[in-house]
C-alpha cells in the first residue's frame, strides 16, 4: 500500500487489496477475506469467503461461498445482524439493499427490514437513496418511493430518474413528465 506521498506504508504481501474506508481495507489473503488497518495489521479474527468494504461502520460478509446468510459486522468484528438473502450491497445513508428470490428490499443498520423485497429493480443514485428517494420497478413499471416505502411517483412509467435537486423525471410512451419533490 502506498500513501499520498508515494511512500510504501504496507509492504506488498497480499494478492488483492480493496479501498480503505472507515480506516479499514478488505484483503484477499489465501482465498479468504480479512480486514486490515492502515498499518497492515489484521483486525479481529476475520476470515470470510466474501467481504465488501466497510462503509458507515459496517461491512457485509459471507462465511462461505453461496451461503444464504449475509453477516454485517462492525469495526470491532462483532456481528451486528445476519440476513437470509441472495445478495447485499454496501451501506449508504444508513440503509442497504438486499435481494431475496429475485426481489429487492431495503434493510437498515440494525438489520430491520424497512422495505420488504417486493421490487424487481431499484435505481440508486450513487449507492443509496438520494434526497430520501429511490426509483423502484414493480411489474415492469417504474416509479419513485421514499425510505418509508411510500409511493411518491406512481409505479406506472416506462422509466424514471429519481429526485435530484428536487425534481424527478418519468417517461411513458415517449412523453416526459417532471415531478417536484413533495
Amino acid at each position: 500500500m502506498i500513501n499520498t506521498a508515494g511512500e510504501i506504508v504496507i509492504e506488498p504481501r497480499f494478492k488483492s487489496a480493496f479501498l480503505f474506508r472507515d480506516g479499514v481495507a478488505s484483503i484477499l489473503n489465501n482465498g479468504r477475506f480479512i480486514f486490515i488497518d492502515t498499518t497492515g495489521k489484521q483486525l479481529f479474527n476475520s476470515n470470510y469467503a466474501a467481504a465488501k468494504d466497510f462503509n458507515e461502520g459496517l461491512a457485509v460478509c459471507m462465511d462461505k461461498v453461496n451461503d444464504e446468510y449475509y453477516r454485517c459486522i462492525d469495526l470491532s468484528g462483532q456481528t451486528v445482524f445476519t440476513l437470509e438473502c441472495n445478495a447485499m450491497g454496501v451501506f449508504q445513508e444508513g440503509l442497504n439493499w438486499f435481494k431475496q428470490e429475485n426481489k429487492l428490499g431495503i434493510v437498515d443498520k440494525t438489520g430491520l427490514v424497512i422495505i420488504s423485497p417486493e421490487y424487481s429493480d431499484l435505481k440508486f443514485v450513487g449507492k443509496g437513496f438520494h434526497e430520501g428517494y429511490i426509483a423502484a420497478k414493480k411489474d415492469d413499471k417504474w416509479g419513485v418511493i421514499n425510505q418509508n416505502n411510500l409511493v411518491i411517483v406512481p409505479l406506472e412509467y416506462d422509466n424514471v430518474y429519481s429526485f435530484n435537486e428536487g425534481f424527478a423525471i418519468a417517461i411513458r410512451e415517449n412523453t416526459i413528465y417532471i415531478f417536484n419533490s413533495p
